[in-house]
């Protein structure tokens, strides 16, 4: 992804794809500067053009959230950042999720929906997650929060697995 932080093995990969191409420019030779880039980016440089998303942990909370929660439950992911499994939840358990990195994706094809992705992500993904901003979920109309270990809260989660743990969120 274009915004994330600059890897140096990345880097490297394109700097020699770049020089491989300026050569292939000079002797005449596309097609060989063609062939690196095919068998350079993807291998040297680690670009995963799918990752695996569906995991046994998100399939755990999926299964989980399908069968333990009502039909009309609202979910939020608010560490989650810009990973793709919240929508892979909300396929996958038939819930709603509040608002995810994903789904602002279609902000360009409808302008109402793109204003209420902004103003839900604003409020509650864009500075990360903190403790004191979940009461605010619950004013949202938020029903369970789900987040990594590394941000459990003193009290015991509804579910937890080794990647996510469920809170309900008071009303």
């Amino acid at each position: 992804m274009v915004t994330e932080p600059y890897a140096l093995r990345r880097v490297a990969v394109l700097v020699l794809v770049a020089a491989i191409a300026t050569a292939a420019m000079r002797f005449r030779a596309a097609p060989l500067a063609g062939a690196a880039a095919l068998i350079l980016i993807p291998f040297a440089g680690g670009v995963i053009n799918y990752p695996r998303l569906d995991t046994p942990e998100l399939r755990q909370l999926s299964d989980w959230a399908a069968h333990s929660t009502a039909r009309d439950a609202v979910f939020l992911f608010p560490d989650a950042g810009r990973s793709l499994a919240p929508g892979v939840f909300r396929s996958e358990a038939l819930r709603a999720v509040y608002v995810d990195w994903k789904g602002g994706g279609q902000v360009n094809f409808n302008r109402p929906f793109g204003e209420e992705w902004w103003r839900r992500w604003s409020a509650t993904m864009a500075g990360g997650f903190h403790p004191a901003d979940v009461p605010k979920y619950g004013a949202a109309g938020i029903d369970y929060m789900v987040l990594r270990p590394q941000h459990r809260l003193p009290e015991a989660p509804l579910f937890a697995n080794a990647q996510y743990l469920v809170y309900k969120i008071p009303r």
